[in-house]
C-alpha cells in the first residue's frame, strides 16, 4: 500500500486546520492553526503536482482578508439607478456621481454633468464575507479646483437580503417568481417605501429607495441582486489524497 509523503499530509492539515478555526466562534486564527497568505507559495512548492492544485481549488473560492483567506458567502450586484431632487452645490446644479462601500471594498459610478436628476444605470459587484455588513453609499458633486462636496450618505443593512435567500434555499425554489419578504422604513434605515425582496429565475432581487441623509432633499434608487456562492467541497481525508 502507498502512502502520503509528509509534504502531502502538511498540505491536508493545513487546509482542515484552517476551514476548522471557523467551526468555533470563540476560535482564534493563529500562525499553527490559519497560514497566513505569505505562506501559501512556500506551502504549494512543498507538495506534488496533485496538492498545487487542489490549493488552487481552494483559494479560487476565497477572497483576502486581513491578511488571511475568508470565504466569500455570496456576491451582491449593486444597480445604482438614479436620484432625485439632490441638492445644488454648484452655482445652479452639481455634478453628482456615487460611492458604494461594503467593508474594505469601494466602487464609484461616473459622474452625470449638471443634473439634480441624474440617471447612471450602472451595476457595482462585491464580494461578501461573515460578518454580513452594512451598504454605505455617499453622494458628492465633482468639483475641479477644490474638495468634492457632500451631497449626502444613506445605507442599506444586507442581514434581510441574506435571510431571504436562505429562505430560498429551505424552500428549493430554482425558477419562476416568488416574493419572500418586504422590509418596512423605520427611524433605523434609510428606507423611503417599503422595500420588496422577491425570487427572480435563479436571483434574490430587491428594490431600494434611500433617502438621503445630512442633506436638504435627494433620494437614491438601487436594485440589488444577490447570487449564493457554490459551496466550498470538503478537504480530502488522507487516503483521497
Amino acid at each position: 500500500r502507498c502512502f502520503p509523503s509528509p509534504s502531502r499530509v502538511h498540505l491536508f492539515y493545513s487546509c482542515c486546520s484552517f476551514f476548522s478555526s471557523f467551526l468555533s466562534p470563540a476560535a482564534c486564527l493563529t500562525v499553527d492553526e490559519c497560514q497566513p497568505i505569505s505562506s501559501v507559495p512556500s506551502l504549494a512548492a512543498e507538495g506534488a503536482a496533485g496538492g498545487q492544485e487542489e490549493l488552487r481549488a481552494l483559494s479560487s473560492s476565497l477572497i483576502l482578508g486581513g491578511g488571511y483567506m475568508a470565504h466569500a458567502v455570496g456576491t451582491l450586484k449593486v444597480l445604482v439607478v438614479r436620484g432625485k431632487r439632490l441638492v445644488i452645490r454648484d452655482f445652479t446644479s452639481s455634478d453628482p456621481y456615487v460611492v458604494v462601500r461594503l467593508g474594505d471594498q469601494t466602487l464609484k459610478t461616473k459622474v452625470i454633468n449638471s443634473c439634480l436628476n441624474p440617471v447612471w444605470n450602472e451595476e457595482l459587484t462585491f464580494s461578501v464575507t461573515e460578518p454580513i455588513g452594512i451598504l454605505k453609499l455617499e453622494v458628492f458633486d465633482r468639483d475641479t479646483f477644490k474638495p468634492d462636496d457632500k451631497m449626502g450618505n444613506a445605507h442599506v443593512n444586507l442581514q434581510p437580503i441574506v435571510s431571504a435567500s436562505r429562505l430560498r434555499r429551505a424552500l428549493r425554489l430554482s425558477t419562476g417568481e416568488t416574493k419572500l419578504r418586504n422590509v418596512a422604513p423605520d427611524r433605523d434605515n434609510c428606507l423611503l417605501t417599503e422595500s420588496f425582496i422577491t425570487f427572480v429565475d435563479g436571483e434574490i432581487v430587491q428594490d431600494v429607495r434611500l433617502r438621503l441623509c445630512d442633506v436638504e432633499s435627494g433620494e437614491v434608487e438601487l436594485k440589488l441582486r444577490w447570487v449564493d456562492n457554490p459551496p466550498q467541497a470538503p478537504c480530502k481525508n488522507v487516503d483521497a489524497i
